[in-house]
């Protein structure tokens, strides 16, 4: 998700190799198979320069990227492919844009329960005399939130609420992920493992690797 990447913008290499490393790294354990679901944001944070493709992509009224209109996982596709039979890896990769199939799933028991308590307190908050504000579930308390709230003084734009990368909740999804980490690069076993299905040794590996990954990472924290 774009919130992982603390210095923008990022090129599209970095991206890449992340996948690809995660890729080896699952090649290393015995998974043939995975799954990499990246979000339609990460368009709006890549460098042009690096990924021609972004240039002619189209904008709303508002300046916002047209995600529709972008195949990012086709360019992203193309060139995790290209990545990896430049190390000499085969491997079929497909890209599938999740939209409407996954919006138009049956609900879950926490989707019923939790639409039945904000509609329970948008009407409760409409009788009590409430207007111009959004129903929200804060713990185990609705709270109105007006409508102002939301808004940018400084763009006159709804605020956009990013992801708490430092949040429980993330932190357990990340734990139960197979992902390439920057700190992967200093871990000599690792790095044999996830180059032996490559026609890379472990060093030219790790070179490659630190060039795109560890080269912004590293940047990035400078930064901080």
């Amino acid at each position: 998700i774009p919130e992982e990447f603390p210095k923008t913008p990022v090129s599209i290499d970095v991206l890449v190799d992340l996948v690809v490393g995660a890729i080896l790294k699952r090649l290393s354990q015995g998974r043939r198979h995975g799954v990499a679901v990246l979000a339609e944001g990460l368009a709006s944070i890549l460098d042009v320069d690096s990924a021609p493709e972004l240039r002619q992509v189209e904008h709303d009224p508002h300046g916002n990227i047209r995600f529709a209109e972008v195949d990012f996982g086709g360019i992203l596709k193309r060139r995790v492919r290209a990545r990896l039979e430049e190390f000499g890896v085969s491997l079929t990769v497909v890209d599938k844009n999740v939209g409407y199939e996954l919006r138009c799933r049956p609900p879950v028991a926490f989707d019923r329960e939790y639409v039945r308590e904000l509609g329970f307190g948008a009407i409760d908050f409409l009788l009590a005399g409430g207007s111009g504000a959004m129903i929200t579930r804060q713990g185990d308390d609705l709270v109105p939130v007006p409508f102002d709230a939301f808004i940018d003084p400084a763009t006159q734009k709804t605020q956009i609420r990013l992801v708490d990368t430092s949040s429980t909740t993330y932190r357990v999804a990340q734990k139960y992920m197979i992902r390439f980490q920057p700190s992967d690069l200093s871990d000599a076993a690792l790095l044999s493992a996830m180059a032996e299905p490559t026609s890379l040794t472990a060093e030219e590996l790790a070179q490659r690797l630190s060039a795109t990954v560890g080269t912004y990472f590293t940047a990035a924290n400078d930064e901080r």
